[in-house]
């Protein structure tokens, strides 16, 4: 029993599995950063990341834990994968996310409180994926942000209210969406200070 006690205190079991059961593309990111198995990588040591590279690493699908406790996290790249979905909660672990870059995937819908808690962002790219629509409060929490791009999907609709709680937002890319040409008219008078492609 003192052997077991010894060991959870020498390792703690709670500091070191979470690591390993992420993503499998997560975690050989934070093994090849670190230089050591998942298992040896402490959450202490991955709540003072800056940043994450997960360009092109096929990543079909993530779990809503993959970025628990990236605390200090300032980038993340997720461009050129197959993600067809986001889970809800993904970025809940990361609230000093300043730029997220989720181009090139096949992104048909963004939850409604994706970006909830990243209340410190300032740029978004979605270009090249098939969103449809986003909620008027998609980005009600995002105050600081202020280059959203999100060319080359399927968008019809456009909240008028969507960017209500984003007074800094001075870049807005919506080139070769489906909506009509009337209607970012109407935004960019609704909007003059956007800059709107």
């Amino acid at each position: 029993m003192k052997f077991i006690i010894l060991l959870n205190i020498l390792f703690p079991m709670n500091a070191y599995s979470s690591v390993c059961q992420r993503n499998t593309q997560v975690v050989s990111a934070l093994e090849k950063f670190y230089r050591k198995k998942c298992d040896r990588i402490t959450l202490e040591e991955i709540s003072t990341l800056k940043e994450i590279d997960l360009i092109k690493k096929n990543i079909i699908e993530l779990k809503s834990s993959d970025f628990e406790g990236f605390n200090s996290i300032e980038w993340i790249r997720l461009a050129k994968n197959e993600l067809s979905s986001v889970p809800e909660n993904l970025f809940l672990g990361t609230p000093n996310l300043r730029f997220l870059g989720l181009s090139d995937n096949k992104i048909l819908f963004l939850p409604k409180k994706t970006f909830e808690k990243n209340t410190k962002i300032e740029k978004i790219n979605l270009d090249h994926n098939l969103i449809t629509s986003l909620d008027t409060d998609q980005f009600s929490t995002n105050h600081l942000l202020k280059v959203l791009s999100l060319s080359k999907n399927k968008i019809a609709l456009f909240p008028e209210k969507i960017f209500k709680d984003a007074p800094l937002l001075n870049y807005l890319n919506l080139f070769e969406n489906s909506i009509p040409e009337a209607k970012i008219n109407e935004l960019k008078n609704k909007f003059p200070k956007i800059q709107m492609n």
